[in-house]
């Protein structure tokens, strides 16, 4: 594939690394990194012992002299380590919050919204993180944990996991908030959406 790493994994180098790195899996990992940085590619690497990791690698360029590809591998295991410093890591993302006692797969995220309400003539500010619920004061929107089914009514849903939370405002009004969990990261629907509840939370 075009700018991937030109590994054929022959595995020379790997006799001659004083690290005893994998660097045929870590070629292959950056080159996939390249075209889709996403946690399940960055996540065959946190398994590894910390001493076999690509941070591991100290430069001394014995691995090139061996490759016939003649790849600058210590360039392109700075360049892994500098883009999995910027992904999120599986063992960060998967935690319990602590408050609300959610255990989820995205880091939260507070977004700004501004609601406009029946009977309001201004909109209703609101700072609301759509994973862990928080939105003012330390209180939270409650997790609904029920929620059967959302379908679009117009636009395609995203792929992941239903995240659904309902809760009052200041101003009385209850509010209820959708998002998706998907590849360690939250995505939020377009349009108008269908959703099948229980009568419980309602």
């Amino acid at each position: 594939m075009k700018n991937s790493v030109p590994c054929t994994a022959c595995r020379y180098c790997t006799d001659h690394c004083p690290m005893g790195l994998d660097i045929p899996l870590m070629m292959g990992t950056c080159s996939e990194l390249r075209f889709s940085p996403l946690i399940n590619i960055a996540m065959r690497l946190e398994g590894l012992p910390a001493d076999k990791q690509p941070s591991a690698c100290i430069g001394c360029g014995a691995c090139v002299q061996m490759c016939p590809q003649k790849i600058d591998i210590p360039g392109v295991m700075a360049e892994l380590n500098e883009t999995l410093s910027k992904i999120p890591k599986w063992v960060d993302i998967c935690k319990q919050r602590e408050g609300c006692g959610y255990t989820g797969t995205v880091l939260c995220a507070p977004l700004e919204f501004a609601l406009i309400t029946e009977g309001e003539d201004a909109p209703f500010s609101l700072t609301l993180c759509p994973i862990c619920g928080e939105y003012a004061d330390g209180a939270r929107f409650a997790l609904i944990e029920d929620a059967a089914e959302a379908a679009a009514a117009e636009d395609t849903l995203p792929a992941g996991e239903l995240v659904l939370r309902m809760g009052a405002l200041g101003n009385g009004h209850v509010v209820m908030s959708v998002g998706f969990e998907y590849d360690g990261r939250l995505v939020q629907p377009e349009g108008q959406i269908r959703l099948t509840l229980s009568a419980a939370p309602l």
